[in-house]
């Protein structure tokens, strides 16, 4: 896929990661005009490395990785869960209970 050209606009185009054509849709806002972006939260350090490698090999254009200071760990409530999972039983596939027990990678190491 071929850029478009230079972004003419008077706001700040900033562009998360997707995948276009085998080529980051975040670099080639990047190459527009644009920043990109990574919304890492989820990722561990090589995949960082690994997206913004990526990155630098399509474009020489500006990115952002996004990372988000965790929360303390917080109070579960097994009952509280239960309801929750029973709620959105009904909108979608079945939520496991283990769904909670999800941990965020290292944010230091991040």
């Amino acid at each position: 896929m071929k850029p478009l050209g230079p972004i003419s606009s008077s706001y700040q185009t900033i562009e998360g990661e997707l995948s276009v054509g085998g080529r980051t849709a975040s670099a080639l806002v990047a190459e527009a005009g644009g920043m990109g972006a990574m919304g890492a939260v989820m990722t561990d350090p090589a995949g960082i490395r690994a997206w913004a490698d990526e990155f630098r090999a399509g474009t020489h254009g500006p990115f952002q990785l996004n990372l988000w200071v965790p929360d303390p760990p917080p109070v579960r409530d097994a009952e509280a869960e239960a309801r929750v999972r029973a709620l959105l039983a009904a909108w979608g596939p079945e939520v496991p209970a283990s769904a909670g027990d999800a941990r965020l990678p290292d944010f230091r190491a991040q």
